[in-house]
């Protein structure tokens, strides 16, 4: 939990206000795990990286060496909205599927335009042949 410096009325009162930032899948975090892994790129939720195919969360994981515990602590630390949310972008969903919980709702969107962004880099980076 990071500590966040807040400004309260004109008088400079400083005080402190805990934040939790969940962490995120980065671009740059799923490019590097398909060079490592060599897998090709996967749209499918279920798939054996047995054949060399994988999605972003697959690559990821090998990359890393993770244990399946480690992988089931990431994604937890990422919380359900956001890896959810990032699926249905990595998967090329048009739209967001309904989440019943408002409060998360800005994750789910979140995970979303991660998940599209991840996918559109890993799409040029096949492409290049890298």
């Amino acid at each position: 939990m990071a500590l966040r410096r807040v400004c309260e009325g004109g008088e400079g009162v400083v005080s402190m206000v805990r934040t939790r930032q969940r962490p995120r899948i980065t671009v740059d975090e799923v490019v590097d795990a398909f060079r490592v892994t060599g897998f090709i790129p996967e749209r499918r939720d279920y798939v054996s990286v047995i054949d060399g195919r994988g999605t972003a969360l697959d690559a990821i994981w090998h990359a890393r060496g993770m244990s399946h515990d480690d992988y089931r602590r990431w994604m937890n630390k990422m919380g359900p909205a956001y890896t959810t949310g990032f699926l249905q972008g990595w998967k090329g969903n048009k739209r967001l599927r309904p989440w019943p919980h408002n409060n998360s709702r800005h994750l789910l969107k979140l995970g979303f335009a991660d998940g599209h962004a991840a996918w559109d880099a890993v799409v040029i980076l096949s492409e290049e042949g890298n």
